[in-house]
């Protein structure tokens, strides 16, 4: 389900006109793009993309309450390297699951992470 729903954000991408979009740590590597750069490693993106000069980094989760901890690792790191390189960094949730995401990323204060809610056709 991931990697179909990593397809369609790019796709989606595409049709709003990001530029530099790539596919990142696509076991494949369809896309033929580099993998993700080295000050992202931590953060084990998905996808990236320029929106009007500004980069963007997407991660899909699933947002379960297995993933939670892993979620805030992710997100603490992304806190500390924001620091150092400008980016803006989103979750891909599924819908379903985005709720509680949203009260973990709140509740540890972690204000300056995105939501992306995706429709997986499960809901």
């Amino acid at each position: 389900m991931k990697k179909k729903v990593i397809a369609s954000f790019y796709r989606y991408m595409q049709q709003k006109g990001a530029e530099h979009i790539r596919m990142l740590n696509d076991p494949d590597n369809v896309s033929g793009e580099p993998q993700a750069p080295a000050h992202l490693e931590h953060l084990n993106p998905d996808l990236s993309a320029k929106i009007n000069g500004i980069e963007y980094v997407y991660k899909y989760v699933e947002g379960n309450k297995e993933d939670q901890k892993s979620i805030l690792k992710t997100c603490q790191a992304y806190s500390q390297l924001k620091k150092k390189h400008p980016f803006k960094f989103r979750l891909l949730v599924p819908i379903d699951h985005s709720d509680a995401v949203i009260q973990t990323l709140n509740q540890n204060h972690l204000e300056g992470v995105g939501i992306v809610r995706i429709s997986t056709g499960n809901t």
